[in-house]
């Protein structure tokens, strides 16, 4: 019983030995280094414009030689350095506590910086550690074209204009006496406004319209007056005229049937104009087709050319656009602060000289552009096997259509369409590579670029070796790691070391079990004589 005893606690004291060993040489396999981003959300919700600070950090338990070269990536998986114009104005990367920590800094949050923010530390051993934060830029309800008093014609198919700018997008619905309205019959509810079929008196009243976004839980109702007019028709019994000698002067009587009272305006017709006084004639400038770029200041060009003081009104949708908020209207065109892509559309240019009584109109069709973005679901890293063919695609999102061409970062040389094993579509972005070779392992960029700018995103190749057991005949992936390989070896060298131990420890209880076996034969001879 003893023995058994002593046996054990032998062996306890060999499994402690081994467990603590085990830790010494290998520190990091038992306490994982870990970062962090305070707040501490994986989706973080944050208001259109807000100053926003995340702070990435060596989480406690991980010492600063554990863990380097702490760095920020955006939604593309770019380095953000605050030497790249890229980010300049837009975003700031600063190191507190003795580098310990990594702030990124956002001076004016913009819908297009939401996505997925990730820090990248290096270990020592090498391998590189990550934590990311989702941010979801908010923008809070606003209207950005419901007058608060409108009207229909009767008889007509009239719109009761009502659309609403918010980010995630809102639900919009229709409210009139206290009832919700519903798509059909006469209705329909549309992304900017409400349809009404065949205008009646009856239609007049207050609508509401009510936006709702269930992400935020926000909601917002605008109150509506809408009232119903009548076409006008000419009364015939209402006009006369006055005609006095030589035609030297007129009266003209003109009357209308109508609610609410129309505005008359009176044209005299000169038959000099008509021969062509020089001195009358006026042009405009307005290209029939113009371009704006999303997010900057842009002009619609409509510029009168003549000696004259014109009243010029845009129109869009049968409605005069006014000067404020995002547009001002100047002597040479239409001026709109951060274009957006519902500005795009149809406009008019009414231009009036009054001193000459003449009226022209240039109808004008805008398209807005913007520069390419890749998207960010696009993979930042692909593992593939020798010999094998993979295919990669890089896909933006701009107008006009990107045209994409693919870099080898290591030798920059741009792939060309038809290169042997590297085939690069130019219009779909796919790169295909056939029968993958060690020399293929790498970075490559895809560049996506229009009229209006560009943008690049870095995907890493890794390609596997293979090789041929012979005794198995089967492929065998071997994946060279220094850092690896000597941790192997050093558990290699402690289990040899214990099982020599435990060599020892047993030769020398078989040889005190022999001794102690002599020795009992020897006192039973001694017994015996």
């Amino acid at each position: 019983m003893n023995r058994l005893n002593t046996r054990s606690i032998v062996c306890t004291i060999f499994f402690i030995i081994f467990s603590k060993s085990t830790v010494a040489l290998f520190p990091e396999e038992h306490v994982r280094p870990k970062l962090e981003i305070w707040p501490l959300a994986s989706i973080k919700s944050i208001e259109l414009g807000s100053k926003v600070v995340l702070t990435c950090r060596i989480a406690e338990g991980t010492s600063m030689t554990e863990m380097r070269d702490l760095h920020w990536l955006d939604p593309q998986n770019r380095t953000i350095d605050n030497n790249n114009l890229l980010f300049k104005n837009r975003m700031t990367i600063m190191h507190m506590h003795a580098k310990k920590s990594l702030l990124l800094m956002f001076k004016y949050l913009n819908v297009d910086e939401r996505g997925q923010y990730t820090c990248v530390g290096t270990h020592r051993s090498a391998d590189q550690y990550a934590t990311s934060i989702f941010i979801e830029v908010i923008e809070p309800i606003s209207w950005a074209h419901a007058p608060t008093a409108q009207s229909l014609i009767k008889g007509k198919k009239g719109k009761i204009k009502c659309q609403v700018a918010a980010h995630p997008s809102p639900i919009v619905n229709w409210i009139l006496n206290n009832e919700a309205i519903r798509s059909g019959d006469r209705y329909g509810i549309e992304s900017d406004g409400l349809t009404i079929d065949n205008v009646q008196a009856s239609d007049a009243g207050s609508y509401t319209c009510r936006a709702i976004v269930p992400q935020t839980g926000e909601f917002a109702e605008r109150v509506i007056e809408v009232g119903v007019q009548s076409v006008s028709a000419k009364n015939d019994s209402l006009i006369s005229r006055t005609i006095t000698a030589e035609e030297k002067t007129s009266g003209i009587t003109c009357g209308t049937c109508t609610m609410p009272p129309p505005i008359f305006t009176y044209i005299e017709k000169s038959t000099k104009q008509s021969k062509g006084n020089i001195r009358n004639r006026f042009t405009v400038d307005a290209p029939t087709l113009q371009y704006l770029i999303r997010g900057t200041k842009g002009k619609i060009k409509c510029k009168v050319n003549g000696n004259f003081r014109p009243i010029v009104n845009w129109i869009r949708n049968n409605e005069i656009i006014p000067s404020g908020h995002r547009y001002l209207v100047g002597s040479d065109g239409l001026i709109i602060s951060n274009v957006e892509d519902s500005d795009g559309g149809r406009y008019t240019c009414r231009v009036v000289v009054n001193n000459i009584k003449q009226l022209s109109e240039s109808a004008i069709t805008v398209e807005v552009q913007s520069s390419p973005v890749i998207h960010g679901t696009m993979i930042s890293e692909i593992t593939v096997k020798e010999k094998e063919s993979i295919s990669i695609q890089c896909k933006a999102f701009g107008r006009p259509p990107p045209i994409y061409s693919w870099i080898k970062e290591s030798e920059g040389e741009i792939v060309s369409e038809e290169s042997g094993r590297l085939i690069v579509n130019k219009q779909t972005g796919v790169l295909t590579i056939d029968n993958v070779l060690k020399e293929d392992d790498g970075e490559f960029r895809c560049l996506a670029t229009n009229s209006v700018g560009n943008d690049e995103k870095i995907v890493k190749i890794i390609v596997i070796l293979k090789t041929i057991n012979h005794r198995t005949e089967e492929g065998i992936i071997i994946i060279a790691s220094k850092n690896r390989a000597k941790r192997y070896y050093s558990i290699g060298v402690v289990i040899l070391v214990l099982i020599a131990i435990c060599v020892s420890y047993y030769k020398c209880c078989c040889i005190i079990k022999k001794q102690i076996h002599a020795k009992r034969i020897d006192e039973m001879r001694t017994r015996m004589i």
